[in-house]
């Protein structure tokens, strides 16, 4: 029989068939591409789930500053670029760390050598081979013109107990945080080098 006949003006009914299909059967490009969509999605909600979880611990880590100077030299210690800290989530009592050999607390306290109780600001704390890194940062909301003689003895006598009590104090007025906070960092990572165990920073 013979191939059945379009009215006047359209395509044979066999020719609009095959567009039809063709329009709705995808082509191998767009497989493979929807393929390679497919094998990345897991990846994709993977990072955001990770940059989510890497928010959460950031804010938990911020809101254990009590002072906008406080803050202000954690985020250079925890800074990714710089590799110093590495941020930890809410389940430490730390807030960040170096590998497993330095742990970073903040507002940390401590017993001194006097039998007082004092709260550090930070405390980097070594673990096994690098227990002798015992570091207390102590940022100063007044600088050092601005102390009064009660305040100046008091930070003093402070100091002498943690040291009595092996601790190395690191103490940074607020101009100088303010100023470059990332010297101030760069300090403390200089100290934790020379009392921690060879080749963890």
């Amino acid at each position: 029989m013979p191939a059945a006949v379009a009215a006047e003006g359209e395509r044979p009914v066999e020719d609009a068939s095959r567009a039809e299909e063709a329009q709705v059967s995808p082509s191998s490009t767009e497989i493979a591409e929807r393929e390679l969509l497919d094998e990345r999605r897991p990846i994709a909600i993977e990072v955001q789930r990770l940059k989510r979880l890497l928010g959460l611990a950031h804010a938990h880590c911020m809101a254990r500053c009590e002072s906008p100077i406080e803050e202000r030299l954690l985020r250079r210690l925890i800074e990714p670029t710089t590799n110093r800290f590495r941020l930890f989530d809410g389940n430490h009592d730390a807030v960040a760390g170096i590998r497993d050999h330095v742990d970073l607390f903040a507002q940390h306290s401590v017993t001194a050598g006097d039998g007082k109780l004092y709260r550090l600001d930070f405390a980097a704390v070594g673990i096994g081979e690098s227990a002798a890194v015992r570091i207390a940062i102590e940022c100063d909301g007044h600088n050092f013109h601005e102390r009064t003689k009660e305040q100046a003895a008091h930070d003093k006598s402070r100091d002498r107990a943690l040291t009595l009590a092996g601790w190395m104090v690191l103490r940074f007025t607020g101009s100088e945080i303010h100023r470059d906070a990332d010297a101030c960092a760069a300090q403390v990572m200089i100290a934790i080098r020379r009392l921690a165990a060879p080749g963890v920073v």
